[in-house]
């Protein structure tokens, strides 16, 4: 599955995480091992830039349709938070941003459904329902991602995508 093509959306997402947990838990070695093994190739920066502009044309549609249903802000947050820490400037547009902050709740968190009535999911998902409708994971995705967002505007000033209008 890790390096699987035609993947979209969440299973897209999660083969980029596997090879960046890989990497940052001192398992790279091992994944190359297994890629030469399978025939693969192995260095992991071509399957970054390949998941990255995969996941980018994820969140293009997800942006261009608004968000269409509920768990779509937190798909887009997942993807670019994840290519945000690979350094991705693509994901560094005011207007994707602006976006998913008008799908904060006033009480500052975020959350699937109304607030009334917020989506949980299977236990096994670890999608803790808090109080005021607040989801524990798309929060904290939402920290991940606007920390992600801050630290590349902070060094990549010139990379940013300031044309509001798209």
């Amino acid at each position: 599955m890790m390096t699987e093509k035609e993947r979209s959306w969440y299973s897209l997402t999660h083969q980029l995480l596997y090879f960046m947990l890989a990497e940052n838990s001192g398992c790279l070695p091992q994944l190359q091992m297994a890629l030469a093994k399978a025939g693969k190739p192995t260095a992991v920066e071509s399957y970054y830039q390949s998941y990255c502009t995969l996941i980018y044309e994820d969140a293009l549609d997800l942006v261009k349709k608004d968000f269409p249903d509920v768990f779509s802000n937190d798909l887009f947050m997942e993807q670019s938070s994840l290519c945000l820490a690979m350094g991705y400037s693509e994901f560094l547009q005011i207007e994707w941003a602006s976006k998913v902050l008008s799908k904060q709740r006033a009480n500052g968190c975020f959350g699937y459904g109304d607030a009334s009535n917020p989506i949980v999911g299977r236990r096994l998902l670890m999608e803790q329902g808090m109080d005021g409708g607040c989801g524990s994971h798309e929060t904290g995705l939402s920290c991940a991602y606007f920390s992600l967002f801050l630290k590349n505007v902070l060094f990549q000033r010139d990379a940013i995508q300031w044309n509001q209008s798209a």
